[in-house]
């Protein structure tokens, strides 16, 4: 079994460029063919979010990106 290590170095609150390094992250080890990918916690957020979390939009905004990562990540293939 092939696992991936991927450190992207997230920014807090930025979804959508969080997103789009945690994509490039996973067609890169589809690519070197592994089996598996590990993300760092709080990914999708950034690390710490701390206040952020009682704000509702935030939450919501992190669900979305969720949810857009599981669509692309079975159109590559993927399985959770």
């Amino acid at each position: 079994m092939k696992i991936a290590l991927a450190q992207i170095n997230p920014i807090i609150g930025d979804f959508t460029h969080n997103t789009e390094k945690i994509m490039a992250a996973a067609e890169k080890a589809i690519g070197l063919s592994c089996d598996l990918i590990v993300f760092s916690e709080l990914i999708i957020s950034g690390y710490p979010p701390r206040d952020l979390l009682e704000k509702k939009d935030f939450v919501e905004a992190n669900l979305i990106h969720l949810q857009t990562l599981i669509k692309s990540s079975l159109q590559l293939g993927c399985t959770f």
